[in-house]
């Protein structure tokens, strides 16, 4: 669920964050297995850059447009998402385009991406991230299980 919105220069991390960043970090280096790091950045919460502040009803978001890129070999939709909030600060400050940032749960993220897209964590850091739509999809399967 939202967690709160700001503008650049008051980014900060939430629940989880600096443990999902870590974990990401682990899992690149050979040291933490992804099942291990998906487990630590789905119990964490991240930050998602968007064009505009999202539309509310109570504590739900009825509206958003979080930064999205897309893969030019396969054409393929990621969701951006951040677990470091100075990366995430870089982001908005090269992409005005998405000057506002949510804190959302990152399970809540994986549950409401539409079907073919994933998600990019820490896009221009060395500490990224890309979970394909397909590993999402996955993940989803076993969830319902």
């Amino acid at each position: 669920m939202a967690r709160k919105s700001t503008l650049p220069g008051r980014i900060v991390a939430g629940r989880g964050t600096a443990e999902a960043d870590a974990a990401i970090s682990e899992a690149r280096q050979g040291r933490l297995p992804v099942d291990d790091m998906l487990r630590t950045v789905l119990a964490a919460q991240v930050l998602v850059p968007l064009a505009e502040a999202p539309e509310m009803e109570g504590d739900r978001i009825a509206h958003w447009n979080p930064a999205t890129i897309t893969k030019r070999a396969d054409g393929s939709l990621y969701h951006v998402a951040f677990t470091d909030p100075a990366v995430a600060a870089d982001y908005v400050k090269g992409n005005p385009q998405h000057a506002y940032v949510l804190l959302v749960d990152a399970d809540w993220l994986v549950r409401i991406l539409p079907p073919g897209q994933g998600i990019a964590f820490n896009l221009g850091s060395e500490n990224s991230f890309e979970w394909s739509s397909e590993g999402v999809a996955e993940h989803r399967a076993l969830r319902t299980r």
